[in-house]
């Protein structure tokens, strides 16, 4: 299953870059995403029917940004693609350091489709 060009699109709505996995750019704010497992979750006559993934996207901004508006446009697209069992959770990055300079938003969600065009 490919999201690929459905995550990129959270950039669009956030204003920012967004790429799979790492982002090595050097925007201020910026979205990454992870495909965090994928697997058959039916099954029928002995064949996969549906295919889920979970998928993680993080969201990254300075300490000082209002980042509430952008978190609730990315939860919406979310839902509006179908995404499943979203939670999302924030805090300021950089604790295990001291710094204290960005905040990070985590978004998690599964994903699925069946297989076949069903």
């Amino acid at each position: 299953m490919d999201l690929t060009d459905i995550m990129k699109e959270l950039g669009i709505i956030a204003d920012c870059p967004a790429a799979e996995d790492v982002y090595s750019g050097k925007a201020e704010r910026y979205i990454t995403f992870t495909y965090e497992d994928e697997r058959a979750t039916a099954h029928a006559d002995n064949e996969r029917q549906l295919d889920t993934v979970w998928m993680q996207v993080n969201y990254y901004v300075p300490i000082t940004y209002r980042y509430q508006k952008d978190k609730k446009a990315i939860k919406e697209h979310l839902e509006q693609i179908g995404a499943k069992e979203i939670s999302v959770r924030s805090w300021t990055e950089g604790a295990l350091d001291g710094r204290k300079d960005k905040k990070h938003i985590v978004f998690e969600f599964n994903y699925s489709e069946w297989r076949n065009n069903q």
